[in-house]
């Protein structure tokens, strides 16, 4: 582990011109419709004298790490991944579908017992994803919070928690902007505009991170406290696209990104790139220094890093931009990177698992004791999973030719699954029967005075 102080550069761009489209960079092609391209820090900064800006911070601090102390060895699993799915635990029992009406659905947001997505009907040829609607699983209810307002603009990148609603509305072109609803009073705030392309988010507590293209070949990573509105650019990547479109991950603690290896010369990453992790504990003192720098760490694992994911101490990513063949590593403690699967590019990470789709299936490896479990059923076509806590969702795609999504859950460490785990939520939800109150005896009658 390195760490590292960041000089900031306190110029500021308005950014009053919109840059140019960068070269090159186009999304990905969506699964359909039904699959489209899926707080304390700040006034800690301020009360130590950081340079927290508005309208936007341009000068992020640069993306540039200490040498890692030498290059870490990589841990295969044993007996070897393929050998391990062979003798997987069946964990199939209870998955559990939502009815839901709507023909389309995006890639959702959970947290608790709630599903945040995109949904909505009508030619695939056309925007569809055009309302954003709350599922709760404990009272089967689904209610619409958003609409979009873009000319042929659609919804994505949501992101919920029990204080916010996040997500971006955006048409796929220059129209994309970021909003968000705090819960408790209902009032949507309308966060940035982003000309040049959909930005990336991610939301924990009172925190919202989104990595963004500000130029044609600039991409930064920005951090916002959604009380305070103030914000500060956390990185920068120039020339370096493919970290660009790495999402960043935040959680209740830690922020973290793939940056490049400092240590690699340009001759180097030609012939085989390896990257670093870069890890802002944004709730702690100890990460700003006496003269208001930044103070990151650096986790060296020995491979290239896309798109990390963390819960707890366990670091998970893909050594390839989505690639087919790209393989699933898991850290835990910062220690020697695991090699989880191969062929894997949709993965998320919970309680104790980390769960990711392969062939046609979902998986979970629980890594206390490197076991594995399958999650969906035999027959049945499975992808693109999702994860909170100890609860897994991913999309069955069994019938395309219904033209109907369908998501598909499942409960870990749940005997009888998600379907026991819903009982158990709906017997929380009824309330408990009013006390029959006990018969009074009726007041004797007031004596009445003789006139």
């Amino acid at each position: 582990m390195q760490r590292k102080r960041y000089h900031h550069n306190r110029k500021r761009n308005p950014m009053a011109i919109a840059p140019r489209p960068r070269a090159g960079r186009k999304t990905a092609p969506a699964h359909g419709k039904a699959i489209a391209a899926g707080a304390g820090v700040l006034a800690l900064a301020a009360a130590l004298g950081l340079f927290l800006w508005r309208p936007w911070v341009d000068e992020p601090a640069p993306v540039s790490v200490g040498a890692p102390s030498g290059e870490l060895a990589l841990a295969p699993a044993t007996p070897g991944p393929g050998e391990s799915r062979a003798q997987a635990g069946d964990a199939t029992a209870g998955t559990w579908a939502p009815e839901l009406d709507f023909q389309y659905l995006n890639q959702p947001c959970l947290y608790g017992d709630e599903l945040l997505f995109s949904a909505g009907d009508g030619a695939i040829d056309k925007p569809v994803l055009s309302g954003l609607y709350l599922y709760s699983l404990k009272s089967g209810t689904c209610e619409e919070v958003a609409r979009t307002e873009i000319d042929n603009g659609e919804i994505y990148e949501t992101q919920l928690n029990d204080r916010y609603i996040c997500y971006v509305d955006s048409d796929m072109a220059q129209n994309n902007v970021i909003y968000c609803i705090d819960r408790a009073s209902g009032e949507r705030t309308k966060i940035k505009e982003c000309p040049n392309g959909k930005p990336k988010l991610r939301l924990a507590g009172d925190s919202l991170i989104w990595m963004e293209q500000t130029d044609e070949n600039v991409d930064k990573l920005y951090l916002i406290d959604l009380k305070s509105q103030e914000n500060i650019a956390l990185a920068t990547f120039e020339d370096a696209a493919t970290y660009g479109v790495s999402a960043p991950c935040i959680t209740d603690s830690a922020i973290l990104w793939a940056a490049p290896d400092p240590a690699q010369s340009a001759q180097q990453r030609e012939t085989g790139e390896k990257s670093v992790i870069q890890i802002f504990q944004y709730l702690s003192e100890s990460q700003v220094d006496e003269e208001g720098n930044l103070i990151f760490d650096t986790y060296a694992p020995g491979t290239y890093v896309h798109e990390p994911v963390a819960c707890g101490d366990a670091i998970a990513w893909i050594d390839a931009n989505k690639a087919p063949e790209s393989k699933l590593y898991l850290s835990v403690g910062q220690g020697k990177a695991h090699l989880v699967d191969e062929n894997v590019t949709a993965y998320a990470i919970g309680e104790g698992y980390l769960c990711y789709s392969r062939d046609e299936a979902i998986w979970a490896y629980r890594w206390a004791d490197g076991q594995y479990f399958r999650l969906s059923p035999e027959g049945q076509k499975a992808m693109l999973p999702a994860m909170a806590g100890k609860t897994v969702l991913w999309f069955d795609v069994t019938n395309l030719q219904e033209q109907k999504d369908q998501y598909c859950l499942q409960r870990l460490d749940c005997e009888g699954g998600m379907a026991a785990y819903r009982a158990e939520l709906a017997a929380q939800a009824m309330p408990e029967p009013e006390p029959t109150p006990e018969t009074e005896p009726a007041p004797e009658p007031t004596p009445q005075e003789d006139s």
